[in-house]
């Protein structure tokens, strides 16, 4: 070692390398442990097929961790309850991996915000994150969910992430890809029991008019059972409209503030085409 032949893993254990990879540490110290997964950032950046970096961070069960080379591996004592298998590693699921990063600070929570909109995408994203939760310790989720409640997941394209962004910076609470009987929304406030829907001219303009049949019975649904149903379009998103919607869903949230049961009355707002940029030649 004093010739910097061997550099020591964690104890009784040594690679030849001078520069050993996170790979390498890997490799090696799967060769005298069992029982090992990766965690924290080493799990997020299998979850994301990149290289591993050092330190290593792998989780042990309680019992099985010795001491190790800091800047090459660090072990979390803790059952591993499930994992798993990502390009050849275990790995414990992306939102405990998440929840690790939040705790030791290994990764910025703005990374750890373009991890989770980019990994938990549309309704399947939605269905994986709360498996995910549903298998952790609860007393380990509180800081979890305060952070996930400040993340744009969940969503099917950028025009809904945009808007979803833009609630958020308001104080918004929102969920994506929101069902009602056999309709799902976009966006819901639940808070507001307000839903909302973007229409894109690819997906809500097609020639046989199928889809503008299903949003109007899909609008008709919602509202006989008491939500305040929203529709804008693509080309609100970006422009005065967002602000406009925003101010309408402050008003809505006032009223819901004094009283949260009574029907809406009293939000009022211009007609749209005095200041919509598609309609200001109406």
């Amino acid at each position: 070692m004093k010739e910097g032949k061997l550099v020591k893993l964690l104890h009784g254990t040594y690679t030849t390398r001078a520069n050993p990879t996170g790979e390498t540490v890997w490799e090696a110290i799967n060769l005298v442990r069992t029982g090992l997964v990766l965690d924290g950032r080493s799990a997020i950046e299998a979850h994301e097929v990149r290289p591993l970096s050092l330190p290593l961070v792998v989780r042990a069960p309680t019992g099985n961790t010795r001491t190790t080379t800091p800047h090459l591996l660090r072990i979390n004592r803790g059952q591993k309850r499930s994992y798993e298998d990502r390009g050849g590693y275990r790995v414990v699921p992306l939102v405990e991996a998440i929840r690790v990063c939040l705790e030791d600070g290994s990764m910025s929570e703005k990374d750890l915000r373009d991890v989770t909109n980019a990994r938990f995408t549309g309704e399947s994203g939605i269905t994986r994150m709360v498996r995910e939760l549903a298998a952790m310790e609860t007393k380990k989720k509180t800081t979890l969910r305060t952070f996930l409640d400040s993340c744009v997941y969940g969503t099917d394209s950028g025009l809904e992430s945009q808007l979803v962004g833009s609630l958020h910076r308001k104080g918004f609470k929102t969920k994506q890809n929101f069902r009602i009987g056999g309709y799902k929304w976009d966006v819901c406030i639940e808070e507001l029991k307000v839903v909302i829907d973007v229409d894109s001219r690819k997906y809500h303009g097609d020639p046989l008019h199928q889809t503008f049949i299903i949003d109007r019975w899909k609008t008709n649904h919602a509202q006989l059972l008491g939500w305040t149903a929203l529709r804008i379009t693509e080309d609100c998103v970006g422009h005065v409209a967002v602000r406009k919607l925003i101010r309408l869903l402050e008003q809505v949230r006032a009223f819901r503030t004094k009283s949260p049961r009574a029907r809406l009355r009293g939000i009022v707002d211009e007609p749209v085409w005095m200041w919509h940029m598609m309609l200001t030649h109406y």
